[in-house]
């Protein structure tokens, strides 16, 4: 009897299907090994959500892509001093639940919403990093009256600032192949990418920590999701009607989202300030924590127009 003989394309597809298989979103309730933390259910989901300070207008804090609240701990306290603070890990990242669905910026500008409505809150001043700005400028968008301003720190807005991998993600099996494969490769490389000098700001622990959570259940799939949700061709259609007053904060050495798209933002929004930090990359709330919340603050107490472009 003769052997059979398997095809290049016939083995490709069955390793293909068995990478496939392997980037799953999270099934059933999530392990937490944490004790303490606290949620909110919105549409099924369960958000990680922090709260700080009690008193003040609200500001609402949304992280970058594949990050967690946490991204925010050097300036939350001197922001929340004075605000009631809402901090949350967005559907698919940190402890947030990373279920099957639609993650893109539209999709989340409705959860952050429904977030809003069942915490009681009207309005909120918006402060957002990288991804997490398409997700800000949805919203503000969609829902004026739950957006007063708007806060966008190394926006990742446009179509054109979408990496290859990103674009090739959006193919079936590729996209699973890719993520499950390098996902979570060197965690150290990506901080080298996102700081200006990455050696003075990033400990061991810091990438142990990211180790953590990119081996979570359901983490890559969700990550691969919203990937190929970030339809920015979309969501950038509709810069020139955000009309809430806006603080555009860039890092002057920033390789992620480089300068230019701070300039072509601050082009298209209709009220906003554009102020570069020299010496920071991608991260400047965490290069420059001190400068990041006195410039902030100033923006939020100001009651003029916000037009301009700045270098302090």
């Amino acid at each position: 009897m003769a052997s059979k003989k398997w095809s290049m394309p016939a083995a490709w597809l069955l390793v293909s299907l068995w990478f496939f298989g392997c980037a799953t979103f999270q099934e059933g309730e999530a392990r937490i090994p944490i004790k303490g933390l606290k949620f909110q259910t919105v549409d099924g989901w369960k958000l990680h959500v922090e709260t700080m300070g009690d008193e003040g207008e609200t500001l609402l804090f949304l992280h970058g892509y594949s990050s967690t609240l946490a991204e925010w701990n050097a300036v939350a306290p001197g922001l929340c001093r004075h605000h009631r603070c809402i901090l949350v890990d967005l559907p698919g990242f940190g402890w947030s639940d990373k279920f099957e669905g639609d993650y893109s910026p539209e999709a989340l500008a409705e959860k952050l919403s429904r977030l809003l409505e069942i915490m009681n809150v009207q309005s909120a001043h918006v402060i957002a990093h990288s991804w997490g700005a398409s997700i800000a400028l949805a919203l503000a968008h969609a829902h004026p009256e739950q957006v007063d301003r708007l806060v966008l720190v190394g926006g990742w807005v446009f179509y054109d600032q979408l990496p290859t991998v990103m674009l090739w993600s959006r193919v079936p099996v590729v996209g699973e192949f890719i993520y499950t494969v390098f996902f979570d490769e060197q965690p150290e490389m990506k901080y080298e990418q996102i700081y200006y000098e990455p050696n003075k700001h990033v400990s061991e622990q810091e990438v142990e920590y990211m180790r953590i959570f990119l081996d979570w259940e359901g983490v890559k799939r969700a990550a691969l999701q919203a990937a190929r949700d970030q339809r920015l061709e979309d969501t950038e259609k509709i810069y020139p009607e955000v009309a809430q007053r806006s603080l555009l904060i860039w890092g002057e050495e920033d390789q992620v989202s480089y300068p230019f798209y701070g300039k072509r933002l601050h082009a298209e929004l209709p009220d906003s300030k554009l102020v570069m930090f020299p010496r920071c990359g991608h991260v400047p709330h965490l290069e420059a924590p001190d400068l990041f919340v006195t410039t902030v603050l100033g923006f939020l107490r100001s009651s003029r127009s916000v037009a301009g472009e700045v270098t302090p």
